[in-house]
This record gives C-alpha cells, structure tokens and sequence, in this order.
C-alpha cells in the first residue's frame, strides 16, 4: 500500500525533500557544516591597569541566530607582543574565560588582545587595554 502511494511523483518528491531538510540540520547540529556562521564577542575587565595586575577577557560565542555554543574551544591572544595567553572551552551560556597578568616588562601603551574559535582563527575579536606603566 505504501509503496503504491510513493510511486506518484509529488509524493517522492515531497519525501526527498524531507529527508533533505532532516539532513541538513542533523548536518548542521554535527557541526560538520561550513555554512555555519559564527560570532564572537570579546570584553576585558578592567580596560586600563597597570603592570603585574590581573584583566579578565571573556569570550562569548553564539551562531546567527543567537544561540550560545557550548563547549568550544577558545585561544586567547596578546596581539600587541605575540604571545598565546592560554585556552578555554565555553559554557552553557557560550562563555569563555581566562584570567591574565600583565608581565612586567610588557610595553606600556594599548594591547590588543583576541579571542578567536581554536582552529577557526577567521572567526575572532580583538579589544584594547591600556597598560598604564
């Protein structure tokens, strides 16, 4: 009986594209897509300090549609003087954070500090510090 009924076109045509439309999003919550789009939010706190003090930078992502991403890889970058800070995965909410100190010997002036999806680095954010001596 079934099998008679799927012998119409409309009707195998209409089947295609539903399993076609099951497929994408079982594709795309597999995150296997390219398609998908992401964005990346990055804060620090405080925004000027000085020297051997602490700035929190954290990172929010979220798809197109708003929707946090949980456990994604995140680096953490001083864009000013080069150096990794170090890596966090998101949360339920599609935070990361990490906590850093300014050394020292870095250079006063503003840092530019980025976030960015490990192994995605088109998918980033940068913000500024200024350290202040």
């Amino acid at each position: 009986m079934i099998f008679k009924k799927l012998q119409s076109k409309k009707t195998r045509l209409l089947l295609i594209l539903i399993l076609s439309v099951f497929m994408m999003f079982a594709v795309i919550r597999d995150n296997s897509v390219a398609a998908v789009t992401y964005n990346v939010t990055l804060e620090a706190n405080p925004s000027a300090l000085q020297r051997n003090q602490n700035v929190t930078l954290r990172a929010r992502v979220t798809d197109e549609f708003s929707i946090p991403w949980v456990n994604e890889p995140i680096d953490f970058y001083d864009e000013t003087t080069g150096n990794f800070l170090g890596s966090d995965n998101t949360d339920s909410d599609g935070w990361a954070e990490l906590v850093h100190t300014i050394p020292l010997d870095d250079p006063v002036g503003g840092h530019v500090f980025k976030a960015e999806i490990s192994g995605a680095p088109e998918n980033n954010e940068t913000t500024t510090v200024q350290v202040l001596g």
